[in-house]
């Protein structure tokens, strides 16, 4: 999206990344070590895709004091690997 007049509202924000994935070799311990350090995981914890592949969502935003850390903006999908 390109705004008509970069000066007025409604701006565009642009961000370097919505997402991005990465490959963990042991995804419950990856996920229960986050935790562990305040970061704020999706509510939805460890899922399986259709292909049968297991991920897990580290939140883009913080929720604060219980979970201080986050994405940062940015949804990261935590996957195990193969």
């Amino acid at each position: 999206m390109v705004p008509l007049d970069p000066t007025r509202s409604p701006r565009v924000v642009p961000r370097p990344f919505h997402s991005v994935g990465l490959w963990v070799d042991d995804l419950p311990a990856a996920v229960s070590s986050l935790t562990a350090a305040g970061i704020r995981l999706h509510d939805q914890g460890i899922r399986t895709d259709p292909q049968g592949r297991t991920y897990a969502y580290i939140h883009p935003k913080p929720a604060a004091p219980a979970h201080p850390l986050s994405g940062e903006g940015v949804l990261v999908r935590l996957v195990q690997g193969p």
